[in-house]
């Protein structure tokens, strides 16, 4: 057959070949399964013979040359725990087999996990930064920024977001910033953080092995690295001496730029920050909020759905059982482990399902660079489908990890392993690093067994000693971070310009601005406009609002954005009066 086919005729095949290895593959020993199975492929369900069935045998070929799959080794391994009911699953196999039918229509092939996470087209340059801004080291590094002067009007203001914790450096393009930048006349620009990405004093990658070289990521010269980068961009665009700087950032970035705020009132107007924990500097053993993140995500999944919420806090409970069981051959079996757990490592198991469970709440919208679509909505649906509570928790992890590329689970370095797996691109020795150093969220993600996860958890020892043991460094106490920075309750109830901005299913809004004294704008009965201001979104994920508009986006965030706009226009026209 000419392999020029066309799109339809190529997914027609790889559906029908799915269908077909579907039913072959548990037909056998149950003259009952097949049947019953059948009704479980969804999309095959209605695929008739026909001319595309001749292709078959080459399809099943390329089947079987599929090697780096996870989740293929997984369906050898267990294949009642995962085969083609796992829609994940079968977007990635489609993916493969459609591209090795039509080797070059890339256009008939639709979106994998690795295409989702590419860079968009982009300009970035390149920004000649002091590695130390306080004398100590004379060298400098080159710090990669994406800039904006589409909709730039001589004197207007600078959206400054500033770089996530991860790699690649988004391109200013898909942010929120450029939309603002549109409303007013703005420039905007996004600066990768230092020791992230392709912005690397002394090419350093590795905390562990270069512990040296990253004397010099400290929350001190992450931001004068702002202010370095700043007062050499007013000089070179025009008519930017005295442009207002509104700063911008999502999660961690956040934080950053509300003590920019806080710290440098004189070369900032505003901050818009999305989806931030400023209350998580927790480094008390006792702290209120030590369990507030995972007790939110236990809320969000029994107000969804109560069933599900129900089921899952049944398979935390059957792994907790399972640990204590000591059945460690099975426990690796069970989930896929890189190595044989041992008492102490067994429990760790545990993380990965709740990373993910978090994730799942988190990113609950439709977004580039992540392998499952409509996550929260999966989760629920896996509990609710799956009946052995073991096999829930495992597919929930492989669902999520398998397109990843992860190969197994490691339970002697959980935390390593969870982010490696995550999809998110973050970055985790250095992000581990400054966690320890300037940072702290020790306790944030604890666990309490009255929730679904079912497990106690306390974090507060294990960071602590973990950050001594991999880079001498002795955590830093949250009210000292606090009361230098400026970010106290107090300083925050009285601070200026400062929009945070939250949503219904981010757990990390437990640790956000919400307390007496930080309002939203809508009852706010402050007649200073320039009152800080928390806006809590219904429905919106995490720094979902931080994304460039699109018109898909859901009707609480829309709204959102038009509030935070006008919020800029009265802080900038303000300023004009």
């Amino acid at each position: 057959m000419d392999m020029s086919l066309d799109a339809v005729v190529a997914i027609d095949v790889a559906q029908a070949a799915l269908k077909y290895l579907y039913l072959t593959s548990h037909a056998g020993g149950d003259g009952n399964r097949a049947e019953a199975l059948n009704d479980r492929v969804g999309p095959f369900q209605d695929l008739e013979y026909g001319p595309s069935w001749p292709l078959i045998p080459r399809v099943i070929e390329t089947w079987r040359g599929i090697e780096s799959s996870a989740i293929k080794m997984r369906t050898e391994q267990h294949s009642d725990l995962f085969f083609l009911n796992h829609t994940s699953f079968v977007e990635m196999h489609l993916s493969y087999i459609i591209a090795a039918l039509l080797p070059t229509a890339s256009w008939a092939v639709p979106a994998t996990f690795e295409s989702r996470q590419s860079e968009p087209e982009c300009k970035y340059d390149y920004f000649t930064q002091k590695v130390d801004h306080f004398g100590k080291n004379d060298s400098t590094f080159q710090q990669k920024y994406s800039l904006s002067t589409e909709f730039y009007k001589p004197g207007g203001p600078i959206f400054y977001m500033q770089g996530a914790e991860g790699s690649p450096l988004g391109c200013i393009d898909t942010t929120a910033a450029i939309s603002w930048a549109e409303e007013v006349g703005g420039a905007a620009v996004v600066l990768e953080h230092r020791y992230f990405g392709d912005s690397l004093p002394f090419n350093a990658t590795n905390p562990r092995e270069q512990l040296a070289e990253y004397q010099y990521l400290t929350l001190d010269n992450v931001l004068e690295d702002v202010t370095f980068f700043l007062d050499d961009l007013k000089t070179k665009l025009e008519g930017a001496t005295d442009s207002k700087v509104i700063t911008n950032g999502c999660s961690y970035p956040a934080w950053l730029m509300t003590i920019y705020q806080q710290t440098r009132a004189a070369k900032v107007h505003a901050t818009i920050a999305q989806s931030t924990s400023v209350e998580g500097l927790i480094t008390e053993v006792d702290h209120t909020f030590k369990y507030g993140v995972n007790n939110l995500a236990n809320n969000i999944y029994r107000a969804q759905n109560y069933e599900a919420w129900e089921k899952i806090s049944n398979g935390y409970q059957a792994l907790h059982d399972a640990v204590h069981a000591a059945d460690y051959d099975k426990l690796k079996s069970d989930f896929g482990l890189c190595e044989l757990p041992n008492e102490e490592t067994a429990l760790n198991i545990r993380i990965y399902p709740g990373f993910v469970h978090l994730l799942a709440t988190q990113y609950n919208y439709n977004t580039t660079g992540l392998p499952v679509k409509d996550p929260l909505n999966t989760m629920i649906n896996i509990a609710l489908d799956e009946q052995d509570p073991i096999k829930l928790l495992n597919r929930t992890v492989w669902t999520w990890m398998g397109p990843t590329g992860t190969k197994c689970l490691n339970v002697t370095d959980p935390q390593q392993g969870a982010y490696a797996g995550s999809g998110t691109g973050l970055q985790f020795g250095s992000f581990n690093y400054l966690n320890c150093a300037f940072c702290p969220g020790v306790s944030g993600g604890d666990y309490l067994n009255t929730t679904m996860f079912r497990f106690n958890y306390d974090s507060y020892h294990y960071v602590v000693d973990g950050c001594k043991e991999r880079y001498n460094i002795t955590v830093p106490k949250g009210e000292d971070i606090r009361s230098k920075y400026n970010i106290t309750r107090e300083d925050l109830q009285k601070s200026k310009r400062i929009l945070w901005t939250g949503g219904e299913f981010d757990p990390e809004n437990a640790m956000g601005p919400r307390y007496q004294g930080v309002n939203s704008p809508i009852f706010d009965i402050n007649a200073d406009r320039d009152v800080s201001r928390y806006l809590h979104v219904d429905g919106m994920g995490h720094c979902e609002d931080n994304h460039a508009p699109k018109d898909t986006d859901k009707e609480t965030v829309k709204a959102a954005r038009k509030k935070t706009i006008e919020v800029i226009r009265s802080w900038l026209e303000e300023e004009q009066e």
